[in-house]
């Protein structure tokens, strides 16, 4: 919402506002986590792409962002598509099926 109002008050001076909303992504504040394994893994094999974003990809999209004339208030995932799933099935039960376990 933050960027729709600012786009709406600062158009009138030309000044565009955008926002990027990155999804998980390999920098130092993830620490020592390991890639291979645990959350991350699971997150890297939820997300359409199957890794996790760099700082790299964030700036490509920030980068190209900037360079659309007429686009303004709007908010970009870059994500690799993990916001494609369900909040609802955040640890990709569904894609993984029914478990085989069965229950006394």
């Amino acid at each position: 919402m933050l960027a729709q109002v600012a786009a709406c008050e600062w158009s009138p001076a030309q000044i565009r506002v955008n926002a990027v909303a990155p999804g998980v992504t390999r920098t130092p504040m993830l620490g020592y986590a390991p890639a291979q394994t645990g959350w991350l893994a699971a997150v890297a094999d939820r997300t359409p792409l199957g890794r996790l974003g760099t700082a790299a990809d964030i700036a490509e999209v920030i980068v190209g962002l900037h360079q659309l004339d007429w686009v303004t208030g709007q908010v970009l995932e870059c994500d690799g598509g993990l916001g494609l799933h369900s909040p609802i099935d955040s640890f990709g039960e569904d894609q993984r099926g029914p478990r085989t376990e069965k229950r006394p």
